[in-house]
């Protein structure tokens, strides 16, 4: 059967017709999919962001530390600071030494660790070679003594008062008497012979 000239030209039509809903619905799957795409990026890099975010602030959050100072400081109490953090630069947040700290007494350059108590001594605590009073009336301060001042104490020798100052270097210091007996070579029985001699 012969085709008439119009029925060609509309098949003709019909074909371009179908050939362009073709092209039209790949070309919008094709932006469907790409769009679906970079939403999908754009989500996945605002994920990244936050979990980056959050993992500085928890690492900010753990430089941090508390420290106590006391004694002779302007103004004394508990602060916050960077982990690392040098006895100096604490003393330095605190308003400074006031005039009657006696700053040749400790380790200006100590590193402080997390619940640190630091108690700053005044220069009426020592006597003129730097050693604290030792009379009926007084103690020694076993966070802020020398050597020479531990040595003191009944029971104390060189090597045992060494122990004491490096624990004290170690640990930043002792936050009760009790502590004491932590220190190699502090039993009970030395600690109950000290623990009238001294104080914190």
């Amino acid at each position: 059967m012969r085709l008439k000239k119009d029925d060609l030209v509309l098949i003709g039509l019909l074909i371009i017709f179908m050939v362009v809903s073709v092209i039209l619905i790949v070309r919008n799957n094709q932006f469907n999919f790409q769009e679906a795409v970079e939403i999908n990026s754009s989500t996945e890099r605002e994920i990244k962001i936050e979990e980056e975010e959050e993992l500085l602030k928890q690492q900010e959050e753990q430089e941090k530390i508390f420290v106590h100072l006391g004694g002779a400081v302007v103004e004394p109490g508990v602060y916050e600071i960077e982990a690392g953090a040098r006895l100096y630069q604490v003393i330095e947040e605190a308003g400074g030494p006031t005039a009657e700290a006696d700053l040749n007494a400790i380790n200006l350059v100590d590193q402080l660790r997390d619940g640190t108590r630091v108690m700053i001594p005044t220069q009426g605590s020592t006597s003129g070679n730097g050693a604290e009073v030792n009379n009926a009336n007084s103690k020694v301060n076993i966070n802020t003594a020398n050597q020479k001042e531990l040595e003191t104490l009944q029971g104390v020798g060189p090597a045992l008062a060494e122990q004491i100052m490096e624990y004290r270097r170690q640990n930043g210091g002792f936050s009760e008497l009790a502590e004491l007996k932590q220190v190699s070579g502090i039993g009970s029985k030395t600690f109950d012979n000290l623990k009238s001699q001294i104080t914190y």
